[in-house]
């Protein structure tokens, strides 16, 4: 598989797939899981994708690099820029990637921003993706905030769910 075909799986995995997030709705509400005793924020988003150019790796290696500017709504009120890096394989279906992205807003009515890691794997088609709060990001209100956040497409239609903590304010 050449570079270009491995860029394309690449763009496959990491844009186009599905993300295993435990049936997330793409609902707007405010909820607390009972298993991390944390406050869960779900809602939905938009995302506009715009292609930055090949990023050159080394050797014959070259990886994709994507931005996203999302604007996300729910009781996460927000406006986002992401850089993501990828790299296919030339297995079909193995990819990897990983992202930056800061958000500014408000979370349950309290305003500030904040970054989050995104790490993603396709393993022969088998999706992983972790996406966490940066720890010591928050700014002004948002300060000490906390969680991992999961993201689910449907039809199109991304929602998510936040996990997180945050000081008393």
């Amino acid at each position: 598989m050449g570079i270009r075909d491995a860029l394309e799986t690449s763009r496959r995995a990491f844009v186009d797939k599905r993300w295993p997030t435990g049936g997330v709705q793409a609902i707007m509400e405010f909820d607390f899981n009972a298993e991390t005793a944390m406050p869960v924020a779900h809602g939905r988003f938009d995302v506009k994708r715009t292609p930055q150019g090949a990023l050159d790796l080394g050797g014959d290696a070259q990886g994709m690099h994507l931005r996203f500017d999302k604007t996300f709504e729910g009781p996460l009120r927000a406006t986002s820029v992401v850089h993501m890096m990828a790299v296919g394989t030339a297995v079909e279906g193995s990819a990897g990637y990983v992202a930056i992205e800061r958000l500014d807003g408000t979370l349950d009515g309290r305003s500030g921003a904040f970054s989050m890691m995104h790490f993603g794997v396709m393993d022969r088609g088998h999706p992983s993706l972790r996406v966490e709060v940066v720890p010591d990001s928050g700014t002004d209100e948002l300060t000490g905030l906390r969680g991992t956040m999961t993201i689910d497409i449907t039809n199109g239609e991304h929602a998510y769910t936040l996990d997180y903590t945050l000081p008393a304010a």
